[in-house]
């Protein structure tokens, strides 16, 4: 199984969102960065792309962003589950207005403790993030 990560906008409940290729960050505007995880069986057919990914209970997620501003400084940020009674598959980051994102590099981390015996594993992102300043506008993923 390959897991991934989705960028969601216009996150109004479980089953009303748009995923999006590229997720939209405005460096100084505070802002939620939703995501779904989705799983694909090797030698699957491509329109079962993206089918969720429900972790196990008391599964926890933490977002990377491995590159901000010049001083080349690391955030890590714990995601909650969007919808914890409805569906475990749609995750939810704030990004503070304080937070600048300028770098490359963003990686889900996911320990699941009914999977490999809870150690943490990377998902790989599909799409990218742009953020964008009043300056400058770089596209990372």
């Amino acid at each position: 199984m390959i897991k991934k990560f989705v960028y969601l906008e216009n996150v109004k409940d479980l089953n009303t969102f748009y995923r999006v290729q590229v997720f939209e960050h405005v460096n100084g505007v505070q802002q939620n960065l939703y995501f779904r995880l989705t799983q694909q069986w090797s030698g699957q057919c491509p329109e079962q792309d993206h089918q969720r990914y429900l972790p196990g209970v008391g599964s926890t997620v933490t977002i990377t962003f491995n590159c901000l501003d010049q001083r080349l400084q690391v955030l890590n940020r714990p995601a909650v589950m969007a919808f914890p009674n409805d569906d475990r598959s749609i995750w939810m980051v704030p990004l503070l207005a304080t937070d600048v994102i300028t770098g490359a590099g963003v990686q889900v981390t996911l320990s699941d403790p009914t999977v490999n015996n809870g150690l943490p594993e990377q998902i790989l992102p599909d799409g990218r993030i742009k953020a964008e300043t009043a300056t400058n506008s770089r596209y990372f993923g």
